[in-house]
C-alpha cells in the first residue's frame, strides 16, 4: 500500500491503496506503478510523499518466515508476502528517487523493530548524508 499526501491548499490530498482498487493501486503491476507515478508527480514542491510499505515483509514478528538480514537482505523468497514486499519496496524506492529529484520530502512508514533497513535500496538511501536522511521511532 502507498499513500501519498499534497500539502499544496490547492489540490486535494490524494491516496493510492490497493484495497480501494486492485489493479489501478497495485504498485506491482505496471498500470498501479505508472498510476503511482502520476500521483507522486502532482505533489506540490516540498510536499510530502508517505509510503506505507507492508509490515508483514519486514517486521520482527514474521521474523522466521522472511528471514531479513544484513547477510539475506531479500529474505526467504518462498513465501508470497516475501515477494510482494520486496516487489513493493523496490518499487517505492524508485518512487523516492523522483521525490529526492523533484524535492519532495518522503517517508517510510513501518514498526520500530522493522528489518526494512536492511533492505539495499532502502540502507543506501538512508546511508547518503547528503539526503539527512533521518529514522525515528515512536
Amino acid at each position: 500500500m502507498l499513500i501519498f499526501i499534497d500539502f499544496d491548499l490547492d489540490h486535494p490530498r490524494q491516496g493510492f491503496d490497493i484495497a480501494k482498487e486492485p489493479v489501478l493501486h497495485d504498485v506491482r503491476l505496471v498500470m498501479g506503478f505508472l498510476n503511482s507515478l502520476k500521483l507522486l508527480l502532482r505533489i506540490a514542491h516540498k510536499g510530502l510523499a508517505w509510503f506505507a510499505i507492508p509490515c508483514q515483509s519486514f517486521t520482527c514478528m514474521s521474523f522466521f518466515q522472511h528471514q531479513l538480514t544484513i547477510f539475506n537482505p531479500y529474505g526467504c523468497c518462498v513465501f508470497p508476502f516475501v515477494i510482494a514486499g520486496n516487489e513493493i519496496c523496490t518499487r517505492s524506492c524508485l518512487l523516492i528517487l523522483v521525490s529526492i529529484a523533484r524535492s519532495v520530502t518522503w517517508f517510510i512508514e513501518n514498526p520500530l523493530r522493522s528489518a526494512i533497513h536492511t533492505w539495499p535500496f532502502v540502507n543506501h538511501l538512508m546511508a547518503m548524508p547528503w539526503l539527512n536522511s533521518v529514522r525515528s521511532s515512536w
